[in-house]
């Protein structure tokens, strides 16, 4: 994630919430994010390649506070970002909160960019994946991308399952809510996603 590592942890480190802890998993990777990470002076977890959902245990394991908050390192949270998930947990009694995605692609990718927005408006009426509405409402599942959750309830389970990926943020909603938890979506809690350089890389994830 280097190349959107910095923004995202700017973009952290400058969020209107107090007492907020930021925990980077480096898992394996080949360039320089783990370095971003400590020169950024957050909290740095260096792993070989576990798989995103071992990774996210990880900082799971460590993290002080009763309430965790994940994103992607090639995510940029807007500034409300966390103090939004945080308040839409309190006001709504779920166990777990997420926000919307806004799409961003590589400067002039104009048909990877429609390729994407078209995805994505199909999805919508099939999943919980990606949501652009303004509707606050109860919802089976939000993106790990862009989510928080109450940690007593996520511990319980065990976290995320290790070894899976992608869906693990589907199956760790379906495991919670199997033992009651609920889930909101608080539009104002944005992140601006940047998607890969290639529609085909894309959808060999979400075909996965």
């Amino acid at each position: 994630s280097a190349a959107t590592l910095a923004a995202c942890l700017d973009a952290l480190r400058g969020q209107d919430y107090p007492s907020l802890e930021i925990i980077v998993v480096d898992d394996g990777s080949g360039d320089d994010t783990a370095a971003i990470a400590e020169t950024a002076g957050v909290r740095v977890i260096r792993t070989a390649a576990v798989g995103a959902s071992a990774a996210r245990n990880l900082a799971l394991d460590v993290a002080r506070g009763d309430i965790v908050a994940f994103t992607d390192g090639d995510c940029v949270a807007d500034s409300a970002w966390a103090r939004a998930l945080v308040d839409g947990l309190k006001t709504s009694g779920a166990t777990g909160v997420g926000g919307r995605q806004v799409n961003v692609f590589p400067a002039a990718q104009h048909a990877l960019r429609n390729g994407f927005e078209a995805f994505f408006r199909a999805a919508s009426i099939l999943s919980d994946y990606t949501r652009g509405d303004d509707q606050p409402r109860q919802v089976q599942h939000n993106a790990s991308c862009c989510s928080a959750y109450l940690v007593g309830p996520v511990r319980l389970v065990g976290g995320f399952t290790p070894g899976m990926w992608p869906g693990e943020d589907v199956d760790l909603d379906l495991r919670l809510a199997a033992r009651g938890a609920t889930f909101y979506y608080v539009p104002w809690a944005v992140v601006h996603h940047h998607r890969p350089g290639t529609f085909a890389r894309f959808r060999r994830m979400m075909r996965r």
